[in-house]
């Protein structure tokens, strides 16, 4: 594996993990506990709206994510909603969705696969460290990973550099021999590639490019057998 990494990291939610089908489970499901009680037409739409919002306002400043409670405040604005009644709106959603987590279904052949081939692998996580273990726990792939490095426990998010040097310190390698993968432009590509970790961006349903893979199996079929045309491109990441 000439020029080839060292260890591989890799994002937990909507990488390894299918996390938006979680969150629209966990909608719905609060939702519908509303419709008795509040017009629910627009709310989706608005939910949506400010989450993206919200999204790229952390992404911004550097910040892991949002407090969910203040998303479902800004969804049901005028909907005669008590402010008291938001904190156990945002824990029932935050509850049904973490259950509901299942991982991709290439997740752990390819974390299987990676072992094979004798890469380490950390997830590297922005969220709570309690959350995202027991995601990990819960979907049986905590077992196939050699660490985990949630952002709650450093006190700093991807995009920051810290966290990309922590991954790497976590598995013994030096940045520069570790490969990240994640599905955030911003978090994972951008991220890794300041921290001088190469990266690669899985991006699900779309064509492999030079710089992107459409799932993990894409990946490690990458490491498995590259050619000298993809050793360059690897050098470039």
């Amino acid at each position: 594996m000439r020029n080839g990494p060292r260890a591989v990291s890799l994002d937990l939610d909507n990488t390894l993990v299918d996390h938006s089908d979680a969150v629209a489970l966990a909608f719905r499901t609060v939702l519908e506990s509303l419709a008795s009680l509040i017009d629910t037409r627009g709310v989706e739409q608005r939910f949506r709206a400010a989450g993206t919002r919200f999204k790229a306002e952390a992404d911004r400043a550097g910040l892991p994510w949002w407090d969910v409670r203040d998303q479902w405040a800004e969804a049901l604005a005028g909907r005669g909603v008590p402010d008291g009644e938001l904190d156990s709106i945002a824990a029932r959603f935050t509850e049904v969705m973490d259950r509901s987590v299942r991982p991709f279904p290439d997740a752990r052949p390819a974390l299987l696969q990676l072992g094979s081939l004798g890469l380490p692998v950390v997830v590297l996580t922005n969220g709570d460290g309690r959350r995202q273990r027991a995601k990990l726990v819960r979907t049986g792939l905590m077992p196939l990973v050699d660490a985990v490095v949630a952002s709650g426990d450093l006190g700093v998010h991807k995009p920051h550099e810290r966290c990309f040097a922590a991954a790497a310190a976590a598995v013994n390698v030096a940045p520069g021999d570790l490969l990240h993968a994640g599905d955030d432009a911003v978090h994972d590509v951008k991220g890794a590639e300041a921290a001088g970790v190469r990266a690669v961006h899985v991006r699900r349903g779309h064509p492999p490019s030079p710089g992107s893979v459409p799932d993990l199996l894409a990946l490690t079929a990458r490491l498995r057998g590259r050619t000298p045309q993809e050793d360059s491109c690897w050098a470039m990441m």
